[in-house]
């Protein structure tokens, strides 16, 4: 009688185990959902990012109908240049 209650007990725990992976990866799947719905509601994007370096890194902004090509170090922030997106379209062709 002993040994069964410990299997029982055994399976159980495992089913309630299971559950809970179950339930974490579905709760991942429901924020990382909410929060794509959440992000495209902002104004401005990082488009692209490219690290130089340690400290330093190049950002391709979007805000609004503009397109802005940032340079970041620890101790500055710098607009190298401003783009209106019809501009960019231009550059593929």
């Amino acid at each position: 009688m002993d040994l069964f209650l410990e299997i029982l007990r055994i399976i159980v725990s495992l089913g309630i185990f299971i559950a809970i992976l179950f339930g974490a990866k579905y709760a991942t799947v429901y924020w990382a959902k909410r929060n794509h719905f959440i992000n495209q509601e902002k104004q401005i994007k990082i488009v692209e990012q490219v690290p130089l370096a340690r400290d330093k890194a190049i950002f391709l902004v979007k805000y609004k109908n503009n397109e802005y090509l940032i340079a970041t170090t620890q101790q500055n922030v710098e607009i190298i240049d401003r783009i209106k997106t019809e501009e960019m379209d231009n550059y593929g062709n």
